[in-house]
């Protein structure tokens, strides 16, 4: 269309630089034949040019500066300055008149019947350069806004997946891998939104295990946000690369599921026959294995996508690299027993090994993401699940205990830097103290409390 807006069917993966990582692999799927819902995507140009129409480049600079990175406080009122500035301050003149055109073009894109007679929800994501790499993958990091509808709304979603550039969890993160806040390029990728019957994930090697020969789906009723984001309990199934053969099936009871109902993005109760069903079956399953290989051999690397079904069709929403590749750990066996065995007449939490190790060190408990600015160098982190802005702090931790079990995506981030991690320990934050000495055995998956 313009320098700001391109439609996904024109970008390719050679427009990261351009439109961000996200927009380039979805106008890059497109272009490998494979289904992607509508979509168009707002350049680095376009948020570039926001900021010198606005005069906004030495607001921000002078704002940043004085942010303190260890204040929690300060970074979330930075943040919420910054929101304030672009929710306030006019789009260019050429943005104003091409969006109206882009949002009616997907209004009259073909879709499926569920959309006829009504404008499209929005699916508005952030497509920042550098993210979705080999080098990081920024999951989670900024924001996507998801049942956007109307030319206002979605002006309003645009401005705040800029701003959330600038979120304490953005900030924290760029900063621990030494990228410059001030220097950040992001684009905007505008999706409809597939009311989707069954969504997840797929990673084309096992993330956890770094076995190479098997692909890893998860899935859940509705729509995916409940699954990447841990709030419910997804189906697992793992498939033989080279037969193609299911090898593994874990069925998961599912309470609630995401969905739209009367024009209107809700969270409702499942009934109790589709709570413990099977999300995927035979056909599907293969639909997502073909996508997996497929994007694994275009890209010569591991890849985790995203996928949606509606019906029997299947829409890829997004794939990434696997930031986080690791070799199969040795066998238990082959570690000394010396260093394997714990006390066992001290009081000790029992959980599920997910990363392996032993390290003793002093707990810091962390209740809310807001609070993640308190973990020093070298403490085991206590927490109820894992947030986001955990990541940012994962070069710090000597270890991690959660009290929940977290989701796929979250899992493949907790793998870098290696150091034990356990899950599942129930009443962890309450029975373990901030400062107290603690042992944590990614072996057997039990906490020590010294």
């Amino acid at each position: 269309m313009n320098s700001y807006i391109l439609p996904i069917t024109q970008i390719t993966k050679d427009d990261a630089a351009l439109v961000g990582a996200k927009a380039a692999n979805l106008g890059e799927m497109h272009h490998l034949g494979l289904p992607i819902p509508p979509a168009f995507a707002l350049t680095t140009q376009c948020f570039s040019d926001f900021l010198t129409f606005n005069r906004l480049s030495e607001q921000l600079r002078l704002l940043l500066s004085q942010t303190s990175p260890q204040n929690p406080e300060h970074l979330s009122a930075t943040h919420r300055l910054i929101e304030h500035l672009f929710i306030t301050a006019p789009f260019p003149g050429p943005l104003q008149t091409m969006l109206p055109s882009a949002y009616k073009s997907l209004s009259s894109a073909p879709l499926p019947s569920l959309f006829k007679n009504s404008p499209p929800l929005l699916a508005v994501r952030s497509s920042a350069v550098g993210e979705d790499s080999r080098v990081n993958s920024f999951a989670g990091q900024n924001e996507t806004f998801l049942g956007v509808r109307g030319e206002v709304d979605l002006a309003l979603a645009i401005k705040k997946c800029w701003a959330s550039a600038f979120s304490p969890r953005s900030l924290t993160y760029r900063r621990s891998f030494g990228l410059d806040p001030e220097k950040v390029q992001i684009g905007v990728v505008v999706q409809t939104l597939i009311n989707s019957d069954v969504s997840g994930v797929v990673f084309s090697i096992n993330p956890v295990t770094g076995d190479q020969e098997t692909i890893v789906i998860e899935a859940v009723f509705g729509l995916g946000e409940l699954l990447v984001s841990g709030q419910v309990t997804p189906d697992h199934y793992e498939v033989s690369q080279k037969t193609r053969r299911l090898t593994l099936e874990q069925v998961a009871v599912q309470e609630k599921h995401l969905t739209i109902n009367n024009g209107q993005l809700t969270t409702q109760p499942l009934d109790k026959i589709r709570q413990t069903m099977r999300k995927l079956n035979a056909d599907q399953i293969e639909k997502v294995v073909t996508a997996a290989i497929k994007l694994q051999d275009h890209y010569y690397f591991p890849q985790d996508s995203e996928f949606a079904f509606l019906g029997s069709k299947i829409y890829l929403l997004q794939t990434r690299p696997i930031t986080t590749i690791h070799k199969p750990e040795k066998p238990a066996a082959s570690i000394p027993a010396s260093s394997m065995v714990l006390p066992t007449t001290k009081p000790f939490l029992q959980g599920k090994a997910l990363a392996p190790g032993l390290q003793t060190g002093h707990a810091v408990i962390i209740h809310q993401s807001a609070e993640t600015s308190k973990i020093t160098p070298g403490q085991i982190v206590i927490a109820p699940s894992f947030f986001p802005e955990l990541t940012g702090y994962l070069t710090k931790m000597k270890g991690l205990v959660l009290e929940t079990s977290p989701s796929l995506p979250q899992i493949k981030d907790l793998h870098r830097p290696p150091f034990p991690i356990i899950t599942s320990v129930p009443k962890a934050t309450e029975k373990i103290k901030t400062n107290q000495a603690i042992t944590v055995d990614g072996q057997t998956g039990r906490v020590t409390i010294n």
